[in-house]
């Protein structure tokens, strides 16, 4: 009797199986390492970003503090005043009371620190800065300092604060009006005009969508009487 041979032909379950699992194991496997450097590019680009910020914070902090106490042309800080022709008054959107008179000699002859602050809390700062715009225990850093930039007469904003002096002595007034200057000024030699600035410096809490981690940032504030503050507190 003669026996058939039988060739086989494609593949029994069982190596279908195995092969459908094995391919499964390597998917599985390469699913997870895209996913895990998908993971890490998004940590180290939010890191990168934190980097860069907090730079540009130093930059800026350093820049300020360099400046604080800068009173223009002024080289005697005491010699001062409030013009009594365009006093201060009320000055809106203030974030500290007394910012502005900072640079003015007071009544007790003391003159008053450019550089302030607050530990852990906003505090004296509450009028800019809302609780949930700062990351509790943390510190808070004003500066107060006259622009760097001398402005011409013609440029003097209604309702800002400025510094007009010479090497003598200085006013400052809060501007009445486009281009308007202290009756009052008497001071010898020629005089500029400094805007003032308050700067204040703070952490508040950044969320990232993607990974849901607090990331602090620097928070620049303006002018003493703009409402720029709160706008950097706002914003998010």
């Amino acid at each position: 009797m003669k026996t058939r041979s039988r060739t086989q032909h494609g593949l029994s379950l069982v190596e279908l199986l195995v092969g459908c699992t094995i391919s499964l194991i390597l998917l599985a496997a390469m699913i997870s390492l895209y996913l895990s450097a998908k993971q890490t590019y998004s940590v180290q680009d939010s890191l990168a970003h934190m980097q860069e910020n907090a730079r540009l914070a130093l930059r800026l902090i350093m820049h300020d503090a360099r400046l604080a106490a800068y009173n223009g042309d002024v080289v005697q800080r005491w010699s001062i005043q409030e013009s009594t022709d365009q006093p201060l008054g009320g000055i809106s959107n203030e974030c500290h009371a007394g910012w502005a008179r900072a640079s003015a000699l007071p009544a007790d002859a003391v003159v008053a620190a450019a550089l302030t602050g607050a530990n852990g809390t906003p505090g004296l700062f509450s009028g800019c800065i809302d609780n949930k715009a700062h990351i509790a225990g943390t510190d808070i850093l004003s500066v107060h300092f006259a622009g760097a930039n001398p402005l011409a007469d013609n440029v003097i904003e209604k309702g800002q604060v400025y510094l007009r002096g010479t090497l003598h002595g200085g006013l400052i007034f809060n501007a009445v009006a486009n281009g308007a200057l202290p009756a009052d000024f008497s001071f010898a030699g020629d005089a500029r005009n400094h805007r003032l600035i308050a700067s204040t410096y703070y952490l508040r809490p950044c969320w990232s969508a993607t990974l849901t981690i607090s990331m602090p940032l620097a928070v620049h504030s303006g002018l003493l009487t703009d409402s720029s503050a709160k706008a950097a507190a706002n914003s998010g």
